[in-house]
């Protein structure tokens, strides 16, 4: 199977996945992960895709404000707010090429906003404070991110959205069947991703097999 990005990117992202794992298990931190690392969580052993990004969903201040305050050990600084457009991310110091490597977003907004924090994070309702949501949680995200995507690297992040997808119907760990999960997402949601097959054809061609596979699903009545 291909892999999706290099080896050194998802490396660095797995390492600071790994500290934020620790981090969770030895704290009160309140902190659940979302996206690609998600997905690999949920998916059969080889069957996930290493992710470069780490998505994480805060659930409240206390949490948010010890973040700020241990992130520089995890040699990480919050993004200028050129690099994201909106809301709050990490990236590793130095790193001059911006690449992003920890999307923050929190369950609500928090009033006054805890200090350090740079500018309002966008919010992501959860109905979890797992470690990892369940798969029916991720698969409608991802659905409804695919759709939603936007700047330049548009295109190769919806066809990896559009991956997870595929693993997360035919290769989850919890047994559930692509009929069952049909369920999670209506079917104008589905055809709205389906109508990016297409591009993600021609942008990562290497997964062609597993987009045709994940379109005729997204299309299904």
């Amino acid at each position: 199977m291909p892999s999706y990005y290099p080896e050194e990117l998802t490396r660095r992202s797995r390492a600071i996945l790994e500290k934020l794992r620790a981090w969770r298990e030895t704290t009160s931190a309140k902190v659940t992960v979302i996206g690609g690392w998600a997905v690999h969580e949920l998916v059969e052993e080889g069957r996930g895709q290493l992710s470069r990004d780490l998505d994480i969903v805060v659930h409240d201040g206390a949490t948010l404000t010890a973040f700020d305050q241990i992130i520089p050990s995890w040699g990480l600084e919050w993004k200028p707010l050129r690099f994201t457009g909106e809301g709050i991310g990490c990236r590793d110091k130095g790193d001059t090429s911006a690449t992003i490597l920890v999307d923050v977003f929190t369950t609500e907004f928090f009033d006054p906003r805890p200090v350090g924090i740079p500018w309002p994070p966008i919010r992501k309702p959860l109905g979890t404070a797992d470690f990892i949501p369940t798969t029916e949680f991720l698969l409608l995200d991802k659905i409804q991110t695919v759709a939603a995507r936007q700047g330049h690297e548009a295109d190769d992040k919806q066809a990896k959205d559009l991956l997870d997808i595929h693993r997360l119907v035919f290769h989850n760990r919890a047994g559930l069947t692509p009929r069952q999960l049909l369920l999670a997402a209506k079917p104008g949601a589905r055809r709205q991703a389906a109508s990016r097959i297409a591009r993600a054809k021609q942008t990562r061609p290497q997964f062609a097999p597993d987009f045709d596979v994940v379109q005729r699903w997204l299309e299904a009545a």
